[in-house]
């Protein structure tokens, strides 16, 4: 599944989160679990994901050159 698609884009895969029921709940309540729950373990695994976004992000960040005028 992911793991194919990621790599037909050459894309690396940034976590994997576990389908439970609090995940789906949170998320048809419009109450996501990272932030009702923020100690649950998905809840972690989550922010672990959004840290590798940033990170990337990060990396790939080009400076625009300062304008003198």
């Amino acid at each position: 599944g992911a793991e194919r698609i990621a790599q037909n884009f050459g894309l690396p895969i940034l976590g994997r989160l576990p389908l439970v029921a609090e995940l789906r709940s949170g998320g048809d309540e419009g109450r996501p679990l990272v932030i009702d729950r923020p100690n649950h373990p998905v809840s972690q695994q989550f922010l672990e994901i959004a840290a590798r976004v940033m990170d990337g992000m990060e990396r790939e960040c080009i400076v625009a050159p300062a304008i003198i005028g």
